[in-house]
């Protein structure tokens, strides 16, 4: 079980490392904090700041860690926005308030997309760093309540203490219909796009790319996630658009 555990772990960090990367390159930066308590995120709700086990992975990822010894359930609070389940997009509409979360299994946790974000991810297998960088992009758009949401990615060697021009600080900012990528494109290697998720649709669309239809799209009315997939372009400065 603990080594089933790691694995999943394991698959989940490196699902993650992007945005990791990010966000601890944006500490590196301004000092922008890497985990927040929610209390930080929510201040206006009272209930948070009594909470010491739920925090924010950087800032869009709820962590609800189940942490009494041999449980498979967990109440968490949900704050009051929009959030996605991390691994299905299901999405979940918070109220502020206490829930319980059953079936949790030991291999995992609950996690959370906030509302307003897109997270980059890759599209695959991986079993080391290097392996995951070689992975193409999977960009999830999880908007919030309004129907926007926005993100940033850094993007160079992730060895060199010095990378000059070679670094790529990508924006997306989606306002409901459209997506627009854009900022410096200075590293060039490994930022092949196969896949865009958008979590929260409710009917089909069509989703285009600068004007040409993507043609591989699918709908899933279950989990309302609208996917364009086998893209087969670079990560670079487009227009995202729903129709």
């Amino acid at each position: 079980m603990t080594a089933e555990a790691a694995r999943a772990a394991g698959k989940t960090r490196l699902r993650l490392l992007d945005y990791t990367y990010t966000f601890l390159h944006q500490h590196s930066v301004d000092g922008t904090p890497a985990m927040w308590p929610l209390s930080w995120v929510h201040p206006e709700e009272e209930g948070t700041v009594s909470i010491e086990s739920q925090y924010y992975y950087g800032p869009s990822i709820l962590v609800s860690p189940v942490v009494m010894e041999n449980s498979t359930s967990v109440d968490i609070y949900v704050p009051k926005a929009t959030f996605y389940d991390f691994f299905t997009l299901d999405v979940v509409n918070g109220t502020g308030s206490t829930v319980t979360i059953n079936d949790v299994g030991y291999d995992t946790m609950p996690l959370h997309i906030r509302g307003g974000a897109v997270i980059p991810l890759r599209t695959g297998e991986a079993m080391t760093v290097n392996e995951n960088r070689q992975l193409p992009f999977h960009l999830v758009i999880a908007p919030n309540a309004t129907g926007t949401a926005e993100g940033y990615l850094r993007l160079d060697d992730g060895i060199s203490t010095d990378v000059g021009d070679a670094y790529s600080d990508i924006y997306f900012s989606f306002d409901g219909s459209e997506m627009k990528v854009s900022g410096n494109f200075g590293y060039d290697k490994e930022n092949a796009l196969d896949m865009i998720v958008f979590a929260g649709q409710t009917a089909n669309k069509t989703i285009s790319i600068d004007g040409q239809q993507a043609e591989y799209i699918t709908f899933d009315s279950e989990h309302q996630t609208l996917t364009a997939y086998n893209l087969g372009t670079k990560l670079k400065a487009m227009t995202v658009t729903l129709q």
